[in-house]
């Protein structure tokens, strides 16, 4: 029997946040790779002018989807930051982002970076 493929879509979001003296605009795109079999997020901001792409997997058990990917780290000898996240579907009208790393200078063990409750 062949294996039905998903059909490879994306979600694309802006973001505004009122907690710094000047709004952060963000665009994130995420989509399923029939190739990788793997979920995709590419997301840019205005806080820096690098991106943040990631992979993973879906858990329809937790409605969680959790990846791994790299963003640009200007501090960071590499010039690179590996991260974490989460993105949990808490119901039809609310979504929680949750985003973990390391400091890259003092190498410091994984801590919870950023937090976004999503709701319309």
């Amino acid at each position: 029997m062949k294996k039905r493929q998903r059909r490879a879509n994306h979600t694309k979001f802006w973001q505004a946040s009122p907690a710094t003296e000047k709004p952060i605009q963000g665009l994130g795109i995420i989509g399923y790779d029939n190739v990788k079999q793997k979920y995709v997020t590419h997301w840019f901001d205005s806080m820096s002018t690098g991106a943040m792409n990631s992979e993973g997997d879906y858990d329809a058990s937790t409605k969680t989807l959790r990846d791994r990917g790299s963003m640009s780290c200007p501090i960071s000898e590499s010039k690179t930051q590996d991260v974490r996240t989460e993105w949990e579907l808490v119901g039809k009208n609310k979504m929680v982002f949750l985003m973990y790393g390391k400091n890259p200078v003092f190498n410091t063990p994984e801590f919870k970076m950023m937090e976004i409750v999503y709701t319309r």
